[in-house]
């Protein structure tokens, strides 16, 4: 009985916890959404820039990888994949 009477103690500190939080989520001002927040922040950016031209490459650059592993005599998976990340 000792077990239940604390359970149901903590589930009702979880339950006022809860309230409290729908409470203060309720009053908060409702602000611009996420994306338009980010929208744009990489332009002008070289590194994504960089990462946008892989994008459109992603077979070529697949069997460049695969060819230099051949090449090389690599035999392994772990090998093919560190070959793949190296630009």
């Amino acid at each position: 009985m000792q077990t239940d009477t604390l359970i149901e103690q903590r589930l009702t500190t979880v339950e006022k916890a809860v309230g409290e939080l729908q409470r203060q989520l309720a009053n908060l001002p409702s602000g611009p959404h996420w994306l338009d927040q980010i929208t744009g922040s990489f332009k002008d950016e070289p590194a994504f820039e960089e990462v946008l031209e892989f994008e459109h490459e992603p077979v070529g650059y697949f069997n460049r990888a695969w060819s230099l592993r051949k090449t090389s005599g690599i035999s392994t998976a772990c090998s093919t994949a560190s070959v793949m990340m190296t630009p």
